[in-house]
């Protein structure tokens, strides 16, 4: 990860500066047939959510299995049907801010793995489609 982003991811959650994560998913929602710009913007979330956890949270790798973000992230399974992406990435943002809204760290832990496990899902299917 970018060593001047996190520095930037970090300080918007010092500020409590949500918008980050609007930013993110503006580029996310633009980006849906460009796999290798949406992998990263799944994985600067991730990172901008680890950085408003603050140390707190526990350890950024683990499961990520719970089925509400099941439920978000099943349109990502295929990246060819592209409403179906956005409706994930959609619906994704809507269960990262209520867990946020709770103001527990451990669920923004397990948000940044669930937006991880979301570019790994992408980036299998990229490299799957590569000749």
């Amino acid at each position: 990860m970018d060593d001047d982003l996190t520095e930037v991811y970090t300080a918007c959650a010092a500020d409590g500066r949500k918008g980050v994560f609007a930013a993110l998913d503006s580029i996310m929602t633009a980006s849906v047939s460009e796999l290798d710009v949406l992998c990263r913007a799944l994985i600067h979330t991730s990172e901008a959510l680890a950085a408003f956890a603050t140390q707190e949270g526990g350890v950024r790798s683990g499961p990520a299995h719970h089925p509400e973000w099941a439920e978000a992230m099943a349109g990502l399974r295929d990246v060819n049907q592209v409403d179906a992406v956005r409706r994930s990435l959609r619906d994704m943002a809507a269960v990262r801010d209520r867990w946020m809204h709770t103001g527990r760290p451990d669920l923004l832990i397990r948000s940044a793995r669930h937006y991880e496990s979301a570019a790994f899902l992408v980036i299998q299917q990229a490299v799957a489609t590569c000749n």
